[in-house]
């Protein structure tokens, strides 16, 4: 069974945002090609006014293992390149694993 990847989603509910909700649609889905949840975080909640320092111009942003994967669009070629790396690290760790036992 495979580790599915969280993606956060860094958005903000104060304003109507079109670029958000149309990447949003797309990483839904893209859920059906790559193992991944999303975590939607919004930069205008209490708590979370490091996030809005950050991004309050730039939204959406997305991550994944807090690194950034997209910005303002989805790019499925950053996807693309994202699960690949990630199944050949983690094929990488089995045959490490194997031939440890």
């Amino acid at each position: 069974m495979s580790k599915r990847s969280l993606l956060k989603f860094f958005t903000r509910t104060d304003v109507k945002c079109s670029l958000c909700d149309r990447a949003m649609s797309k990483l839904k889905v893209m859920q059906e090609k790559y193992p991944f949840d999303i975590e939607k975080i919004d930069i205008v909640a209490k708590g979370n006014e490091h996030y809005y320092e950050q991004f309050q111009f730039d939204i959406p942003v997305m991550h994944m293992d807090d690194k950034e994967i997209c910005r303002h669009r989805v790019n499925e070629e950053a996807f693309k390149k994202y699960f690949n790396l990630s199944t050949t690290i983690n094929n990488s760790d089995t045959n490490n694993d194997s031939e440890t036992n």
